[in-house]
């Protein structure tokens, strides 16, 4: 019996202490302005739409991603993703069940959509699970707020991730909206 306790608070310590395989996940970390181990839509030298703000949900920073102008009259949409500057993802060691994170989101479209994608792949480069999810503006909020999306397997043996969040315009056509955003942290 005592044998069989220990196992268990063991194996709970274990899935307790297991590490979160999202690099830079608090977006703590930055270099020229881009936050490590992340791809965004900023251009250099011409916008920067996607910056390091404070405080985040739990921790110093978080990631704002707005949308901004690149001319007048030209808006452009914030997009973030989890690769490197090859479009590689994050290594994973075993299969998810749900991806976490708290966000703010402020949409002032009719027609905008705020979506969080996950994509995982095997050795071989084929897909082997995804989640998704889209925010409309009435899960807009000034406060951050947890979303955890499931992910659904359909192969096996996941070994990279990628993860992305973009504001974009439904079907509807109407066009995205200058200030409109969302904030991530702790994914």
């Amino acid at each position: 019996m005592k044998k069989n306790l220990l196992i268990i608070l063991l194996g709970i310590q274990g899935f307790a202490m297991a590490q979160n395989p999202v690099p830079n996940s608090g977006f703590e970390n930055w270099t020229n302005n881009e936050p490590d181990y992340w791809t965004s839509s900023n251009i250099a030298g011409l916008t920067a739409t996607i910056t390091q703000v404070s405080p985040g949900y739990n921790s110093l920073s978080a990631i704002k991603c707005e949308v901004g102008s690149v001319a007048p009259g030209v808006v452009y949409a914030p997009f973030l993703a989890s690769t490197d500057t090859n479009g590689n993802g994050f290594s994973i060691s075993q299969n998810f069940t749900n991806m976490s994170f708290y966000y703010k989101l402020n949409l002032i479209g009719v027609g905008e959509v705020f979506n969080a994608l996950v994509v995982m792949a095997d050795s071989a480069g084929g897909g082997v699970a995804i989640a998704s999810q889209n925010f409309y503006a009435n899960s807009s909020s000034s406060v951050f707020t947890q979303a955890n999306i499931p992910i659904y397997y359909f192969g096996v043996n996941p070994v990279e991730a990628t993860i992305s969040f973009l504001i974009s315009d439904t079907v509807s056509g109407t066009g995205i909206t200058f200030g409109s955003y969302f904030m991530i942290d702790d994914v």
